[in-house]
């Protein structure tokens, strides 16, 4: 009996140290998705949207090059395989758009250039002949004034894109249909007292298309301007601008230039100096815009 006795009462220890235990388990569980919880409220967030070919995958990179983990091994062919992919489709395009212009390589040389360039396959690197033919073709200036004339033929978008069209539609023009993006984002009720910041990216090439591009052909608007620098920016910001209807809403526009990872901490500390401004202004503390 006395021995039954001591192996209840060693079960009944037993159980309350596991009831015990358990609930400490349960009140650290408890305690670590509290403070994951708080660190959560202390990240901001940011959506990026944007039209195809904009530069949103560019500028994820940047962010990952800056701030984030090195890229693996398999991730660097990954990429260079679609450089590669760029590099090709690009000279394609341009040798056949100056082809369908009545063009003719009169040099028997860059002909063949031409031809193997048009022929070739990409698989998983471009072979040294093919380097060799590329860099020929290039410094011919039949390409290069081809390929600075018609923007359709180069790979830009955003405020570059002013005189292209898209892949998908070739009668809608790329720019007027990232202003049309933003207007249906900018203005849609769920994002009603939403600050934005706009990227309009590119900026680099778009100040050189600008010396030889006509604005005006694409965008009557543009009037009798001076087409500069400064007034062709200042117009197409302010074709976003005014697409905002909601009172006491923010726009902060930043001309960017993805590729360049300076440029790149630079205006991602802008843009955090911005952020941590709307938190306080929305949190009731008074701060100056």
């Amino acid at each position: 009996m006395i021995e039954t006795d001591n192996k209840l009462e060693l079960l009944d220890v037993e159980k309350k140290l596991t009831i015990k235990e358990a609930r400490k388990r349960s009140n650290q569980i408890d305690e670590q998705i509290r403070k994951e919880s708080n660190a959560k409220e202390k990240i901001s967030k940011l959506l990026l949207l944007g039209p195809g070919d904009s530069g949103k995958s560019t500028f994820n990179k940047q962010m990952r090059i800056l701030y984030g983990e090195k890229f693996t091994e398999a991730e660097k062919e990954h990429y260079k395989k679609s450089i590669y992919e760029n590099i090709i489709k690009t000279i394609q395009d341009i040798i056949t758009g100056l082809e369908n212009t009545g063009f003719i390589f009169e040099d028997e040389k860059l002909k063949e250039c031409a031809k193997l360039i048009k022929e070739f396959v990409l698989n998983d690197s471009i072979s040294p002949k093919i380097v060799n033919s590329i860099i020929t073709l290039w410094k011919e200036n039949s390409i290069k004034d081809f390929h600075k004339r018609d923007g359709s033929y180069s790979h830009t978008a955003s405020i570059a894109s002013y005189d292209q069209t898209l892949v998908e539609d070739p009668t809608i023009n790329r720019m007027r249909d990232a202003i049309k993006l933003f207007d249906y984002v900018c203005n849609n009720k769920l994002l009603k007292k939403t600050a934005m910041i706009l990227f309009l990216n590119k900026a680099d090439l778009f100040e050189e298309k600008i010396k030889c591009i006509d604005i005006k052909k694409y965008f009557p608007e543009f009037g009798d301007r001076q087409q500069n620098l400064k007034t062709s920016k200042i117009f197409f910001r302010k074709e976003f601008e005014c697409l905002n209807k909601a009172k006491g809403k923010n726009i902060y526009v930043h001309f960017t230039t993805n590729t360049d990872s300076k440029l790149m901490r630079f205006m991602i500390t802008a843009v955090t100096d911005i952020v941590v401004k709307i938190q306080l202004s929305e949190s009731g503390m008074t701060t100056t815009f």
